[in-house]
């Protein structure tokens, strides 16, 4: 026994457990075995990658494209406007997602060239690859209409003889003096049941002896319970007694033909002496029984007596007649879905299919402002053009901001020069006057510019009565305003004036607060240098507020006859309800402030102050 070896514990035996290493021998048989295995495993491993696709790509492609759609179709479904609907690109409005008080405008386009990117662009920034490499890639965009019907335009005939009286020669003569004065009535019932007017009145006549005489033919209303003529003259002629020659002749006194008269309405014509004491003899008609439509004076108007039954004066008379066209329709166009169809350039073999049903059903525009005024709209680039929507040359001043209204202190315009003649639009404003101050604020629209300086302008402006909205157009001259709406709307809230415009046909249809107001035919704008809209104020502390605009461009107009079924502001006689007489100087409705956007009194320029 060794003296030096451990002790073992009782009753254990002797194991391998306590050798101390393998020997050669089993080294050498344990790694030929292991170099067995490893050749297998290798073996293994090298036939399971040749399973695979031999485009290793092609996973990550699918995963890239179906990202890249998901952020698409995220985007699509929250449009409030699509821009630009094309077959491989389109742009996107969103409202505002990050609280600068600016919706965001995100395009999406695909060059159409195998291997080129998918590119996102947001708030004209740089583009970038939202998928880096398109085999194809379509867009169809699942349309819906949304129809706008006005009535149709009234427009003048060309003139028609309305009322003649011609007999023998044998007749009487009335000889017109200082204080006596004939004249004659007439109504007149177009086959439409319109308006009409008188043109021209041919009277049978001749000088009264002399050559120094003028007559004055005054066109008033007549008064059926007191059987005389009433009132101030509408209209008037002259015709100088040295043009009626010595023998009885047709005479010719032309009228301006902007009196109005609804159908049977009873007109009086009178023949006056102007200066001289004798000025004219006219003939009338004595042969039959027929009541006499004849009337005269001996006292310059104080008393009027009818002539005797067959008494008439020999006369022709002409004018026109109000006609109206068909109804027309401005179609905006509503996009209900996209179907949206992408091929990756890694992975050929997987089209991406999916349609995108859009519940805002956004408008389809192919140029839109638009603005809230909850940020500087100098700095909107809502249809992606890289050019800011609004211009102000002075510079704008966010202070007149508030509250996502904009106190219109600075005059601002649409930038840049948009469109054609031949596209049409609607223009949407919400204006509101808050001082009655004789001041206003608008727009200035100018419409198929073509070299001149005519304008359609709006206005508000705050009295008495409530706010006042006025409407009406430069001719094409630019010198003469042309009155079209005169509507008075409530105090303390926003007005809202809606233009359709279809430039193709020089028409107008306006709606104020939903309501139709008038349709009419504008003069072509002959301004080539000036932008679509310029809004304006009357003085540099109005207290007019612009609480939001809006121009879309695109849809299409057509005429639609006898479709029109909404309500209107117009009565039977064809008068705004609410609204004023633009003839009527005295008419409590209208403004007598001296505000002017363009020199002079522009309110009484428009409605007669």
């Amino acid at each position: 026994m060794n003296p030096y070896a451990p002790e073992r514990p009782p009753g254990r035996a002797l194991g391998l457990r306590d050798r101390r290493g393998f020997t050669l021998a089993e080294m050498v048989v344990s790694l030929a075995v292991m170099g067995v295995l490893l050749v297998g495993m290798t073996s293994a491993v090298v036939l399971a990658s040749k399973a695979l696709p031999a485009n290793r790509g092609a996973a990550s492609a699918t995963t890239e494209a179906a990202r890249g759609l998901h952020q698409f179709r995220d985007e699509l479904r929250a449009a409030t406007e699509l821009l630009n609907c094309a077959a491989t690109s389109v742009t996107i409005n969103l409202p505002d997602r990050d609280g600068d008080g600016r919706p965001q405008v995100i395009t999406y386009a695909w060059s159409g060239s195998p291997g080129d990117p998918l590119t996102r662009t947001e708030d004209g920034g740089t583009p970038h690859d939202l998928i880096g490499a398109v085999e194809a890639f379509s867009l169809t965009f699942m349309t819906t209409a949304s129809e706008t019907v006005f009535p149709g335009l009234a427009d003048w005939s060309s003139e028609v003889l309305l009322s003649s009286h011609e007999a023998a020669a044998s007749g009487a003569n009335f000889r017109v003096k200082s204080d006596e004065w004939p004249g004659t009535r007439l109504s007149h019932t177009p086959a439409g049941g319109g308006a009409w007017r008188l043109t021209r009145f041919l009277f049978y006549g001749r000088d009264a002896g002399g050559a120094t005489g003028q007559n004055r033919i005054e066109m008033k209303r007549w008064d059926d319970g007191e059987a005389r003529p009433q009132g101030a003259p509408l209209d008037q002629a002259i015709v100088e007694e040295s043009t009626l020659g010595s023998s009885f002749d047709w005479q010719e006194a032309v009228f301006t033909g902007l009196v109005e008269w609804s159908s049977g309405e009873e007109v009086a014509l009178v023949v006056k002496a102007a200066t001289g004491e004798d000025s004219a003899r006219l003939k009338y008609s004595t042969a039959d029984d027929a009541p006499s439509v004849m009337f005269s004076t001996t006292d310059s108007g104080g008393t009027w007596s009818a002539g005797a039954d067959g008494d008439e004066l020999l006369h022709y008379l002409y004018g026109q007649e109000q006609v109206v066209g068909d109804d027309w329709t401005y179609t905006r166009t509503r996009v209900e879905s996209v179907g949206v169809e992408l091929v990756h350039a890694d992975a050929g073999a997987v089209s991406h299919r999916l349609r995108v049903p859009l519940p805002n059903a956004p408008e389809a525009a192919t140029d839109l402002w638009d603005a809230d005024f909850e940020a500087d709209p100098t700095t909107l680039d809502l249809d992606a053009d890289g050019v800011a929507d609004f211009l102000n040359p002075e510079g704008f001043d966010r202070s007149s901001l508030n509250g996502g209204r904009w106190e219109m202190h600075d005059n601002t315009r649409l930038s840049p020069e948009p469109h054609a003649a031949d596209t049409p639009f609607v223009m949407d404003l919400w204006l509101e006057d808050t001082s009655d101050n004789d001041a206003g604020g608008g727009a200035r629209v100018w419409l198929d510019r073509d070299g001149d300086n005519g304008a359609l302008l709006i206005q508000v402006n705050l009295d008495g009565s409530g706010q006042v909205v006025a409407i009406g157009a430069y001719d094409t001259d630019g010198s003469t305003l042309i009155p079209m709406v005169d509507a008075t709307r409530p105090a303390g809230s926003p007005v809202h004036v809606s233009l359709a415009v279809d430039t193709k046909r020089d028409t107008v249809g306006v709606r104020i607060d939903g309501e139709y107001a008038g349709g009419f035919v504008y003069p072509r704008s002959p301004e080539s240098n000036q932008q679509l809209v310029r809004l304006f104020v009357d003085g540099s502390d109005s207290g007019v507020w612009m609480d939001h605009f809006r121009v879309a461009f695109g849809g299409s107009t057509a005429v639609t006859p006898g479709a029109y079924v909404g309500e209107s502001l117009l009565d039977s006689a064809s008068n705004l309800i609410n609204g004023t007489d633009p003839s009527d100087a005295s008419d409590s409705d209208l403004d007598s402030g001296s505000g002017s956007s363009s020199g002079g009194n522009w309110w009484d320029h428009l409605f007669g102050g």
